[in-house]
């Protein structure tokens, strides 16, 4: 134990400093006196995305470790701040300290604010008057090292507050359809760079929309990755059990049924468009009775007369879709779907 520093059943921030400060001694620890602000970078930025990810997860404990993390990378950088002469960890915390007062002038002043927006317009403005930042420099002042989805939002929402970059959902739309084609026509004159800079485009079109949605592109795009591993993982172990090698084709074929079969469902029932999740619990956690309640008698009737039609192209699709899903016979039963038993023995 580093003399002068004894054990304690409850540490607070002071130690952490004070511990920072003996790890960075010559007596310390040669790993951390080495260390620079740029030998480390990767590691705050591996700490805030375990962060995240433990907020993501909803884990109280998983959190607690990953906000010391983070904590961490703030005390060791200012450390070694306060090694140069220029500043410390408590210069850190009156610095955001003031800058909490200052922008809060409706808690710590005489000002009003009635509304969360009102409040965020206020902290913008605020902002731009304390860093003197108009036109570009408001752009200038996004961190390029931002993720791509991210930093483009940011600059689009930071354009439209100067009012240079305001726009309808009709012309959001309407502008992504013309950047896919533009997209397309790329393509099909095999022009690399062509293509990767009509891509850059349909990206930053696809990111105006989301914004123009309320919704956040970078959220949108990990949710989709977290669905297609999920949807992937289900494919590996299917393959697994029925002893077949997981391809391309066969992934494909699964997934291109069950699409059409819920296409079909929802032209012919409207009603269920918005519990489509449903769908994909059937085709990817088997049929749960609980869930089977939310078919109405309109969709069991539909599904049990279009497969009784000869040649139904959607038959083929829905066995298929068993077949790739492993959904047992008695799973469809519960769909009051009979004639299916038929269609897997006979198709």
């Amino acid at each position: 134990m580093q003399a002068g520093f004894g054990k304690k059943d409850k540490y607070t921030v002071d130690d952490l400093v004070e511990i920072m400060s003996l790890l960075r001694s010559e007596s310390g620890c040669p790993w951390d006196r080495e260390q620079t602000h740029a030998s480390i970078r990767k590691n705050f930025i591996e700490e805030t995305y375990e962060a995240v990810e433990a907020i993501d997860e909803d884990n109280p404990d998983k959190l607690k470790e990953e906000l010391g993390d983070v904590l961490l990378q703030v005390v060791f950088h200012a450390q070694m701040e306060k090694e140069k002469g220029n500043f410390d960890f408590n210069d850190v915390c009156d610095g955001i300290c003031k800058k909490l007062i200052v922008r809060h002038p409706h808690v710590f002043g005489n000002e009003k604010a009635d509304s969360a927006e009102k409040v965020l317009d206020r902290w913008e403005e605020i902002k731009n008057e304390t860093k003197e930042q108009t036109g570009g420099a408001t752009l200038d002042a996004v961190p390029k090292q931002l993720p791509a989805l991210m930093r483009c939002a940011k600059l689009q929402h930071r354009a439209e507050k100067a009012g240079g970059f305001s726009h309808s959902l009709v012309w959001s739309l309407g502008k992504l359809d013309e950047e896919v084609a533009e997209l397309k026509e790329a393509v099909r004159s095999n022009d690399i760079a062509k293509c990767c800079k009509e891509m850059g485009d349909v990206l930053f079109s696809a990111v105006n929309t989301a914004r123009t949605l309320d919704i956040e592109p970078e959220e949108c795009l990990t949710a989709a990755s977290e669905k297609f591993i999920k949807r992937f993982k289900k494919a590996e172990d299917l393959a697994e059990q029925s002893g077949k090698k997981l391809t391309i084709k066969s992934q494909y074929s699964a997934m291109s049924a069950f699409k059409k079969f819920v296409e079909w469902v929802q032209i012919h029932d409207p009603k269920m468009a918005p519990e489509s999740d449903i769908f994909a619990d059937i085709a990817y956690k088997r049929v749960n009775r609980k869930k089977i309640t939310y078919f109405s008698e309109n969709v069991l009737k539909q599904i049990d007369t279009a497969l009784k039609i000869e040649k139904n192209p959607y038959l083929k699709a829905f066995v298929s879709i068993m077949r790739h899903t492993g959904l047992r016979i008695s799973d469809i039963l519960l769909l009051k779907v009979d004639c299916v038993r038929e269609a897997m023995f006979t198709g």
